[in-house]
């Protein structure tokens, strides 16, 4: 079971809740549409779509960076054969669990 630290370290970019709330809407979807929603997510002046770079270097750090970080907090699946990335199985329980916890040190401090 993920650490409450790998699921706080998950929640601590920008960039990775932006790919968790896509997930969460989809709960399937490519690398590449993932990289497409992030990057419209960080340049809301790009109306139509966003441009080809950013979502490159996003799509990059999404798959570098981001998305193992995502899987070691157990809240995301990547295949690479398929490039697909999914919510994982309780990820919404984890996060669930994370604001419960969250709420207690709150409560608590």
């Amino acid at each position: 079971m993920a650490s409450l630290d790998s699921i706080f370290r998950a929640l601590a970019r920008k960039r990775r809740r932006d790919a968790l709330d896509c997930l969460q809407r989809h709960h399937t979807v490519s690398l590449a549409d993932l990289a497409e929603f992030v990057a419209a997510r960080e340049q809301p002046a790009a109306i139509d779509r966003p441009q080809p770079q950013p979502v490159l270097d996003i799509y990059c750090s999404l798959y570098h960076e981001d998305i193992p970080i995502l899987e070691r907090a157990e809240l995301a699946q990547y295949t690479q054969e398929a490039d697909m990335v999914r919510l994982a199985d309780e990820a919404t329980q984890r996060l669930e669990r994370t604001r419960g916890a969250l709420d207690e040190i709150i409560s608590n401090g």
